[in-house]
């Protein structure tokens, strides 16, 4: 898709002054292809407040950025969303580390 956005836009008949923010949103949808499957772990490995706690932060942040990158103006749409979803990656990367880490612990010594 990104090779072909300029295309794609042309056959939609979108302007291309929304190729910036096509690219940026798509960064962020691929980001968020990686929360969703990271938040299907924690969900198996039934760490649901940690999936919640990921699912709440994303909110905040999503509201915040966003906002913030309304009020920078109309170049800077898109980053909001992307940007909050790579700190929640980026925090669930290092949150499913430690959960696995401690899986064998978990599975052994807590079996209820």
């Amino acid at each position: 898709m990104y090779l072909f956005a300029p295309r794609v836009l042309e056959w939609l008949g979108v302007s291309s002054y929304y190729l910036p923010l096509f690219y940026v949103d798509l960064i962020g949808v691929s980001i968020q292809v990686v929360f969703m499957a990271l938040l299907n772990v924690f969900f198996y490995l039934d760490k649901r407040a940690i999936a919640l706690q990921l699912c709440l932060l994303f909110v905040v942040l999503n509201t915040a950025l966003t906002l913030f990158s309304l009020h920078l103006g109309p170049s800077f749409f898109g980053y909001g969303f992307t940007l909050s979803l790579l700190v929640c990656v980026l925090l669930a990367l290092q949150r499913l580390t430690i959960t696995l880490d401690d899986l064998e612990y978990d599975t052994f010594m807590l079996s209820r």
